[in-house]
């Protein structure tokens, strides 16, 4: 919780970002009190984690949100525990340095120790 600070500056950077690309879908939320539950909550969450890494100086430079399901109980599908990366959000400052590469690592790993046999991860582009 002494990070919530940092990861709604990076949510925040995340989600203007989808507002401006997509904004017949998506729009800027900002509210510290949602973040400060949101964290609670996903702290308290036995199949979901937020994963944060710092910089060199010890300022939290981005987070993976990952959780983990298995498949309805459909005679189509093959019963299988996944992971879905929720959010992937590396501040603007640093990227092109590797960290998102190695919170996917982070959030592979721990989504192994939860079960999950795959991962899977929903991507939006837009101009």
């Amino acid at each position: 919780m002494s990070d919530v600070a940092a990861v709604i500056e990076l949510i925040s950077e995340a989600e203007a970002l989808h507002a401006k690309l997509l904004p017949t879908y998506f729009r800027k939320a900002n509210s510290r009190t949602g973040a400060e539950r949101e964290m609670a909550r996903l702290l308290a969450a036995r199949d979901e984690a937020l994963l944060l890494t710092e910089d060199s100086t010890g300022v939290v430079c981005g987070l993976v949100h990952v959780s983990v399901y298995d498949t309805p109980a459909r005679p189509t599908m093959v019963p299988r525990r996944r992971a879905h990366i929720d959010d992937l959000v590396v501040a603007a400052r640093v990227r092109r340095r590797g960290i998102g590469r190695a919170l996917v690592a982070a959030a592979s790993d721990w989504a192994r120790t939860k079960g999950a046999i795959e991962i899977l991860l929903t991507v939006w582009a837009g101009k």
